[in-house]
């Protein structure tokens, strides 16, 4: 919770104003993206929030109190990452997905098309859909990722946050 929120601190503060948040490997019961969103969906002026995980709760948020929280057609409905049909409903991809999904997800026109807000393995940093971006000058690297939780423990990997959104 605390990385993710450094990471939207490092943002220009109406960079997510009025914008939709998608995030897709998230349990809205466990993630800490959920959780930030969430509890800050009114001071950051979201518009949207979509949590899914494959075989996990789903849950679509559009403001208002806990009780406006509705269902959402869980992940395990798709057959790949790709046949989510509703990335055009979204402004920004916010989330922490499986690093072995990498490839997957940089391949997946419709992310590219989306501004990030995405925790990536360092070695993604040389992958060509991200050094096009960086080349635009639309990607940055902020290094304050501290661990991960597994459910063996605490983890300190080498990852970055990558966001497309402005910095201040």
């Amino acid at each position: 919770y605390e990385d993710i929120e450094k990471a939207v601190d490092w943002l220009e503060p109406d960079a997510l104003r009025g914008l939709s948040v998608l995030c897709p490997f998230d349990n809205p019961e466990t993630s800490m993206f959920w959780r930030y969103f969430h509890r800050n969906f009114e001071r950051l002026g979201l518009s949207k929030l979509l949590a899914f995980g494959y075989g996990s709760k789903s849950a679509l948020y559009t403001g208002g109190n806990d009780d406006d929280v509705e269902d959402f057609e869980p992940f395990d409905e798709f057959e790949t990452f790709e046949d989510f049909e509703d990335f055009e409903d979204f402004d920004v991809i916010a989330t922490n997905p499986p690093f072995s999904l990498y490839t997957d997800i940089l391949n997946t026109q419709a992310i590219l098309d989306m501004d990030w807000l995405l925790i990536a393995p360092v070695t993604v940093t040389c992958r060509e859909a991200v050094i096009e971006k960086m080349q635009g000058g639309r990607l940055r690297f902020l290094n304050i990722v501290s661990k991960f939780e597994t459910p063996s423990g605490p983890k300190s990997v080498g990852a970055v946050f990558m966001p497309t959104l402005p910095t201040g």
